[in-house]
């Protein structure tokens, strides 16, 4: 069984702003991480987090995303 690889789908400066998208992607199953949330602890507005799905996962997470915020305007 192979390893998957990761994929940044997003990137942000706030930490809050990455749990909103990271809590979407949850409500539709599919894994993703906050790379670097840590660090935004420690040091807030200098560091980015980083949103990663599986790799396999990309492009539902960009389309889930894409029509999450298009329906919202």
């Amino acid at each position: 069984m192979g390893r998957s690889s990761f994929v940044t789908v997003k990137s942000f400066n706030s930490l809050s702003e990455a749990e909103i998208y990271k809590s979407i992607l949850d409500s539709v199953d599919i894994y993703c991480e906050l790379w670097g949330a840590d660090s935004q602890i420690l040091a807030p507005p200098m560091l980015e987090v980083s949103l990663v799905v599986k790799d396999e996962d990309f492009e539902k997470a960009e389309g889930v995303l894409d029509g999450y915020f298009d329906d919202s305007i």
